[in-house]
């Protein structure tokens, strides 16, 4: 009687999970999903506190989820540097999160929100409550509020960097990634580009009348 031989199972990669932070002092969006772009978690973390115990409420909240989700990277929405209200208090809480990433090892990218909404809506620029629907007609994802839906598009953003995009991009959310994946002598360089673009166009204008 022949033995058999015990055939060897490969343990099938666990799937990484990709999370978005849109950071606010009031109510702030956090999203996961796995490499197949599927929710993991998500929520809006909304507090009443100021100042320090703010801070401190925000960060003990994120830790726990942190801890809980161990994510493998994630996307954080950027500062909205033209916002004339609460500018340095936002700046804090900005720092307070990314030392909390760099506590737990997770890596992190900044996402401007000209290119998280060039990502999400197509454009640069609209409405918070656009990003919900757009959110909702690509991945069919709904969100409870619209930090939510920044988060889970931060989240897919985070996915798209890490290789394990599941649906095909246009033209437009490829254009927002190569913009996030700019170093910032990259952007600077491309910024004098520009300018000096539409000052030849000027140029050769003012020639022709």
């Amino acid at each position: 009687m022949s033995r058999r031989t015990p055939v060897k199972r490969s343990a099938s990669k666990p799937l990484a999970v990709y999370g978005g932070f849109d950071l606010s002092l009031t109510s702030s969006g956090v999203a996961f999903i796995d490499g197949n772009g599927k929710r993991i978690y998500s929520t809006s973390i909304q507090v009443k506190s100021q100042g320090e115990a703010r801070l401190s409420e925000i960060y003990c909240m994120l830790n726990r989820i942190l801890t809980r989700v161990n994510p493998t990277s994630v996307c954080v929405e950027g500062y909205s540097f033209g916002s004339p209200f609460n500018r340095e208090a936002t700046a804090e809480l900005g720092g307070v999160i990314r030392m909390l990433l760099f506590e737990h090892s997770i890596p992190f990218t900044v996402v401007q929100p000209t290119s998280l909404k060039k990502f999400v809506l197509g454009k640069g620029s609209g409405a918070k409550d656009l990003i919900m629907m757009h959110v909702f007609r690509q991945w069919g994802y709904i969100s409870k509020t619209n930090d939510e839906g920044d988060a889970f598009g931060l989240a897919k953003i985070a996915q798209c960097i890490g290789g394990d995009n599941t649906h095909p991009l246009d033209s437009e959310q490829k254009a927002a990634l190569d913009e996030i994946s700019m170093t910032k002598k990259e952007k600077a360089a491309r910024k004098k580009q520009i300018k000096l673009d539409k000052a030849a166009k000027k140029a050769a204008r003012e020639a022709k009348r």
